[in-house]
């Protein structure tokens, strides 16, 4: 059966008119019902001379870093869910990798927000003063994925770190592990200053302290944690467990280990905090505190979307709480196991 403009009028309940103005491009259509009409003509199968109202129209991701050294994977596949979403809306996304620069990222901003793109998705926005006023006077929507903005109103899908730390901390603790390590990020990691807050005050709960001594801050890198076990072999710390930003830290753990004749948890335990839980390695199953990142990036979509559709109502910040995925990278040492 023919699909006719009577079938989106159903679909969408925008008005016969309006619809029409939208497949014309004869007339104005806000974005947010052109987006709506557009979604309705791909589900229905519409026919038309005019195949997609937003073949025109592009996205934009900056991500301040998307090189393997720095183990921006989560950032990739953030880009990846982003690109499947607005492919089914017709849109284009444009990525961009700023190379860890901020002058680079400036740059990008200056251009994108005076620009006439449908919506711009910001990874690793760490709240630069200098970039701020671009963003107030963006001319298109901005959303930031896991980043906390305190002087920006803007629409944030962000990540509970502080209880990805405690969750962390406390399986640690209930485990018997009263003298940890932290390999962190650097001190401009937000992300990494929530985690250890959140182990810090598992501890704090259990009247242990956490030294400064204790967290060794890190580029993130496999390098980084081959280096730290191998210290930790030469008899550099005494810690029985170590909490990884990532799994790529990890990574680098295990490897050293197996090397040095050491093995994972019987001689160190690990967890690591990381967006999926980590593949198993020679039989290790690493214990992670966990996250959904195609989830998170699809609530940026909507949450894009729905700033589209309605560009007065008030920001929203959608935040997602981890949870662990126990594996067996830890060892229980409370009874003198």
């Amino acid at each position: 059966m023919k699909v006719t403009i009577d079938d989106i009028v159903k679909e969408t309940g925008l008005s016969k008119s309006t619809i029409s103005r939208a497949i014309t491009n004869k007339g104005s259509v806000s974005e947010g019902a052109r987006l709506e009409i557009d979604k309705a003509i791909r589900k229905l199968g519409y026919k038309s001379k005019h195949a997609s109202l937003f073949g025109s129209k592009a996205v934009a991701v900056i991500s301040l870093d998307l090189s393997i050294s720095y183990a921006q994977a989560t950032h990739v596949r953030y880009i990846q869910t982003l690109t499947r979403y607005f492919k089914e809306l017709g849109c284009v996304v444009f990525t961009l990798d700023c190379c860890g620069s901020r002058s680079t990222m400036e740059y990008y901003l200056k251009k994108l927000t005076h620009s006439e793109f449908l919506g711009i998705f910001i990874l690793s926005y760490v709240g630069y003063s200098d970039f701020n006023d671009d963003i107030r006077n963006s001319n298109c929507p901005i959303v930031l994925i896991n980043h906390y903005p305190n002087t920006l109103n803007l629409d944030v899908v962000s990540i509970d770190n502080f209880t990805a730390g405690l969750i962390g901390g406390s399986h640690f603790i209930k485990n018997g592990h009263t003298d940890i390590m932290i390999l962190s990020g650097t001190y401009e990691s937000a992300t990494s200053r929530n985690r250890i807050w959140g182990i810090r005050e598992a501890y704090k709960e259990n009247g242990m302290v956490i030294n400064d001594c204790n967290i060794l801050p890190t580029n993130f890198t496999y390098d980084d944690g081959y280096e730290f076990a191998l210290r930790f072999l030469r008899g550099d710390y005494s810690a029985t467990g170590v909490f990884c930003m990532n799994s790529t830290l990890a990574s680098g753990i295990i490897d050293a280990f197996v090397l040095g004749g050491k093995r994972i948890p019987q001689d160190l335990s690990i967890i690591c905090s990381d967006y999926l839980p980590a593949p198993k390695k020679s039989g290790l199953a690493l214990t992670t505190v966990c996250l959904d990142d195609v989830a998170i990036a699809t609530a940026a979509a909507d949450l894009m979307m729905e700033r589209i559709r309605k560009p007065d109502d008030p920001k929203r910040n959608v935040v997602f709480s981890p949870i662990l995925s126990e594996g067996n990278s830890v060892r229980d040492i409370s009874k003198g196991k």
